[in-house]
């Protein structure tokens, strides 16, 4: 087998200008790996925890501004009620007069028929 000839590389230059020396090759141990996965993972999870405290800080500040304004909530439903209660009772006793009205119409329809299938009584004839 032929051998690579080995070149040496011309050290990179900065952008100030410095020549920086060419990058050692370090071999990464299996705990050096597993460590730097772990500070991800930490690192990760505190980015979470903070997402999530936030959050939960707004929804506080939003449920303490909710809570301010729950007496006025409470009277203006109550208003809310009270007039939807006065309109439902508005159009009950309209249906119920217009029942009612349909009722001694009927009665008097009735009353009208049976008086006149009726004989005629005289004044002066008293009921026994």
């Amino acid at each position: 087998m032929a051998k690579k000839s080995a070149k040496k590389k011309a050290p990179k230059k900065t952008v100030k200008g410095k020549v920086k020396s060419p990058a050692k090759k370090v071999k990464k141990t299996a705990k050096a790996v597993k460590k730097s996965g772990a500070k991800k993972t930490i690192a990760n999870a505190k980015r979470k925890m903070t997402k999530t405290v936030k959050a939960m800080q707004t929804a506080s500040r939003k449920v303490i501004k909710r809570a301010k304004r729950a007496p006025a909530a409470a009277r203006h439903a109550v208003e809310q009620i009270k007039e939807s209660a006065h309109t439902v009772g508005e159009a009950v006793g309209i249906a119920a007069h217009g029942v009612t009205e349909a009722v001694v119409t009927a009665t008097g329809v009735v009353v009208g028929a049976v008086e006149s299938v009726l004989p005629e009584k005289s004044p002066d004839e008293t009921p026994k």
